[in-house]
């Protein structure tokens, strides 16, 4: 799973101008089908001991859990916008060529990996909401940084920033819930929750950006919106925390 998102890009650059777009797509496509094959014969060495609800409707009174959710959304939507146009971002703003362009992706992805595996260790001590506040910070100041970006040495170098702290925010989401839910038989649900609405607020980003960028290329309004997602994460996280432990700073969570 950590790999792919470093594979999944470097395979559709290189096979994009030899076979086209359409191809392209259905290679990755057939690269998943086939991984995935490897997850139907897994099976559970336990079967749930009683049948649980959809929806946690408990879980809407959870003043701490619904601001979690909250920031999750804010800062999903920010940072999918910024990856899905940091390419062409960095084309039309910096001086970068063309083939260090086809390969920004995924020099963001491979700091992604960096940031789930060794930020995310880091977070269990240091509590993962505490972390995911922290990572939210930072691409937001990176995302305003591209404003100033205009070379490819630091359009490389937010790259791989924005990576460590993008891939540290999303793959702490679960382990966040888990901080958060004082009934362990409940955790199930809320992560289906949680799940529905950052998917949800990903989903409405990419044409709300679009429709930002339009045809006039308006890169400020885009990078604006994006860092204003991310800077409303990091505080909605703040007092998510604080609403659960009040500001006890050293505390983990």
């Amino acid at each position: 799973m950590f790999t792919g998102g470093i594979i999944y890009p470097a395979i559709f650059t290189y096979t994009l101008a030899g076979v086209g777009f359409g191809w392209a797509t259905r290679v990755i496509a057939f690269v998943v089908l086939g991984t995935s094959l490897f997850i139907i014969p897994m099976k559970s060495k336990t079967k749930p001991t009683a049948s649980r609800s959809v929806i946690d409707w408990a879980a809407f009174t959870d003043l701490p859990y619904m601001l979690l959710n909250l920031g999750l959304v804010f800062g999903f939507m920010g940072l999918y916008v910024v990856t899905t146009y940091f390419q062409l971002y960095a084309l039309a703003r910096t001086n970068v060529t063309t083939n260090v362009s086809d390969n920004l992706l995924i020099i963001i992805n491979a700091g992604s990996l960096v940031g789930r595996v060794v930020l995310g260790y880091f977070a269990d001590m240091t509590g993962s909401i505490n972390m995911q506040t922290t990572m939210a910070l930072v691409a937001t100041i990176l995302a305003f940084s591209l404003l100033a970006v205009h070379t490819s040495a630091g359009i490389i170098v937010v790259a791989v920033l924005f990576g460590i702290s993008s891939g540290t925010f999303l793959g702490l989401p679960v382990a966040s819930i888990v901080r958060l839910s004082d009934d362990p038989s409940k955790i199930g649900t809320r992560i289906g929750m949680t799940l529905l609405f950052v998917g949800i607020g990903a989903l409405i980003s990419y044409p709300i950006a679009g429709a930002i960028l339009g045809d006039s290329d308006n890169w400020l309004g885009l990078i604006l919106f994006s860092g204003v997602l991310l800077a409303a994460s990091t505080l909605i996280l703040a007092i998510s925390r604080i609403a659960k432990i009040g500001r006890q700073w050293t505390k983990p969570l």
